[in-house]
């Protein structure tokens, strides 16, 4: 981290150190009581399964520089408290003082689809030739973000970060604290409607991060999405476009791919070939070679370093098991990505095409319409031979297809454990099965059922 003096911390928090003299220098910090190193400033933070205020102590004997508490506590012998009215907002209030003494660019990356990809292949580009700071897996919220930017030091040559939302303001709250330099949003579609109401409400928010670039920056839009489109009229920094569409700056062409990758043309001329399933994953390539054209990467250059980039698990993730080719894609889901793994896997050779769907989360009130328009779609594909639900909101996909196409063998399940008992009675060999849902379904868990059962050797 850039070293922060501690009565700047003190500051730029509002709070007052109640122990100890409140002088030094914080060289990092942490909200992880087991990573704290010498130095770090410890944030006590309440979560779901543990308080950080119990492992104060622990923390100064390792050397913390500074803890940070909100409520009362038992003071230690000896070290530097510091209570503040929330630690979690004051955690954000130090990464906002440590982004200011950065004076490299920052690159920000939201959008309801494959923000966190298009993150990975820009950090994959440009940490070729230089050092980049950039969220690790999808670290994009209150507290992953202001984590990423304290990993800024003086050697950092550019940053890149993830910036989501499930709720009204985080956006704007998150560009408060990264300030970015350059902004991109990927796409703009049906996700977290239960946070948002509408895919309007959706497109406003996501604006925010465009909203907050001063005259020099730069805005970087999907052209064949007409809401990012529209994003272009709210900000005075220069504005580039990627997509498939006339008129894109950054514009992919003749596109293909398979089970092996995908393969496009770049304005034209520059040919990128990708060893990574799902042909939307060249928007994410397209959305990335913008952004690494803002410090001076040319798409030939980016087309040659993607060639060794290679999706996080969960995403695509081609995984052979007893003959069976399953496609996990079960990271997250929503509408859209649906849409676009279904489109994918048609276009693949099997002998049998299984979907296995789970629920879609955080729908809100139109969850029934768009879990039924996913059932619609299956219906109207013949290539799909069987339909696996899983999950109350999946089962209307399930009783959707059913209904409009008679003959499609349908199998509904209440919970992903239930499911895993059946698949492997209902899976044969030679069948490619997509699996999609939502993280909190943990659909990964299916494949469990398909491990090689090791032998015993009785000596």
């Amino acid at each position: 981290m850039l070293p922060v003096e501690l009565q700047d911390l003190r500051l730029v928090t509002r709070g007052d150190f109640v122990h100890g003299t409140g002088t030094g220098e914080a060289t990092g910090a942490t909200t992880d009581s087991r990573a704290v190193r010498k130095g770090d400033v410890f944030f006590a933070i309440r979560g779901q399964n543990t308080d950080g205020h119990a492992y104060v102590a622990e923390a100064l004997q390792k050397g913390a520089a500074a803890v940070v508490i909100d409520r009362e506590i038992a003071m230690p012998r000896r070290g530097n408290v510091l209570r503040v009215r929330d630690t979690v907002a004051a955690l954000g209030d130090l990464a906002r003082l440590v982004r200011a003494k950065f004076t490299s660019p920052v690159i920000a990356i939201t959008g309801s689809n494959g923000k966190t990809t298009a993150k990975d292949m820009l950090a994959h580009v440009l940490s070729a030739d230089r050092s980049v700071v950039s969220s690790q897996k999808s670290y994009n919220n209150h507290l992953g973000l202001p984590i990423t930017l304290l990993s800024l030091t003086k050697e950092t040559d550019v940053a890149v970060v993830e910036c989501g939302t499930s709720a009204p303001g985080e956006i704007a709250a998150l560009a408060a604290i990264c300030r970015p330099d350059v902004s991109v949003v990927t796409t703009v579609s049906e996700t977290h409607l239960g946070g948002f109401g509408s895919i309007e409400a959706i497109a406003r928010e996501k604006a925010a991060l465009v909203e907050k670039l001063g005259p020099a920056g730069t805005a970087i839009l999907n052209a064949d999405n007409e809401h990012t489109k529209r994003m272009a009229r709210a900000t005075t920094a220069r504005v580039m476009t990627f997509g498939f569409f006339r008129g894109a700056d950054v514009k992919g062409s003749a596109i293909e791919g398979g089970p092996d990758g995908i393969r496009f043309l770049v304005n034209d001329r520059v040919p990128f070939v990708l060893p990574i399933c799902g042909r939307w994953m060249a928007y994410n390539a397209l959305a990335a070679t913008a952004a690494a054209s803002t410090l001076g990467v040319d798409a030939a250059q980016v087309a040659e370093r993607l060639m060794s980039f290679r999706l996080p698990p969960m995403r695509m993730e081609k995984i052979e098991r007893a003959g069976i080719t399953f496609v996990n894609d079960a990271y997250n889901a929503n509408p859209r990505a649906v849409t676009l793994a279904l489109d994918e896997i048609e276009l693949w050779e099997a002998r049998r095409r299984v979907f296995i769907f789970g629920d879609m989360l955080e729908l809100g009130s139109d969850s029934a319409r768009l879990h039924e328009r996913v059932g619609d779609r299956v219906a109207r594909s013949p290539g799909i031979g069987m339909f696996v639900s899983i999950g109350p909101e999946a089962t209307r996909a399930a009783h959707k297809a059913r209904a409009l196409r008679h003959g499609l063998e349908v199998h509904a399940f209440a919970s992903t454990e239930e499911a895993a008992r059946a698949l492997p009675d209902l899976l044969r060999e030679g069948d490619l099965a997509l699996i999609k849902g939502s993280r909190g379904m943990r659909l990964e868990r299916l494949l469990a059922a398909f491990e090689p059962v090791e032998l015993a050797v009785v000596a």
